[in-house]
């Protein structure tokens, strides 16, 4: 009987994990780039294999949201 439940739950929990590869608050920030999320999405994969570095990337990019800049031309 245990068996059945398990193989019943086991999908579900792996359905309703979430799958982001990055913190919510990077999501978000992704979400919210607009047309420049692919170009935070190389920075994040440029930095895939230097765990400090992508710690960085990704403290700049959830930090973003709210923060401008305007050129006077």
């Amino acid at each position: 009987m245990n068996h059945k439940i398990v193989r019943l739950l086991l999908p579900c929990l792996i359905i309703f994990t979430d799958c982001s590869k990055h913190p919510a608050g990077v999501e978000d920030a992704l979400a919210l780039a607009g047309d420049n999320q692919g170009e935070l999405e190389k920075v994040l994969e440029h930095y895939a294999g230097e765990p400090m570095k992508l710690e960085a990337a990704r403290f700049l990019i959830e930090n973003m949201p709210g923060h401008y800049s305007y050129a006077d031309t």
